[in-house]
């Protein structure tokens, strides 16, 4: 028998060098984190209007159970939500008179013409008297146009 070739034992490649990992789990990493930090921030923010909301929906709770349904409940209805459009729409904070009587009857137009809040509003500037379910009336109806003018706010 002939002697074959002389085995030499098995060696080893030299170890790698540093390799960077591979850019798309980095990249995933990355867009998770930048999405849940973009989902976290919207969360808080939306707690924070609805808090907001609440705070202004509270205000008129209290205007209808602090103050007797009259003239003077309707008138302070009447300027909260003057003071929430400050906020939200300058360009309906700015009307007075007819104007605002008639953005108000816009705002809320399941309320009949001769029955809503503008037409309350309208009496109560001459009367020094409103009936007790009128300026009720009036009143939840500018609480009405309240939730409404929050609810389209962004």
């Amino acid at each position: 028998m002939s002697a074959g070739p002389q085995l030499r034992d098995i060696q080893l490649p030299p170890e790698p060098g540093l390799w960077l990992p591979a850019p798309l789990p980095g990249l995933l990493a990355v867009l998770a984190l930048l999405a849940l930090g973009w989902l976290c921030w919207r969360w808080r923010e939306r707690i924070l209007r609805q808090r907001h909301r609440r705070r202004w929906l509270d205000a008129h709770a209290r205007i209808e159970c602090e103050l007797a349904p009259g003239v003077p409940q309707v008138a302070a209805a009447s300027e909260l939500l003057h003071r929430a459009l400050r906020q939200y729409a300058p360009e309906a904070a700015a009307l007075h008179g007819q104007a605002w009587l008639d953005w108000l009857d816009a705002l809320l137009p399941e309320a009949p013409p001769s029955a809503g809040p503008a037409a309350c509003l309208r009496d109560a500037a001459w009367r020094a008297q409103l009936a007790p379910d009128e300026a009720r009336a009036a009143t939840e109806a500018l609480g009405r146009a309240l939730a409404r003018v929050l609810e389209r706010s962004p």
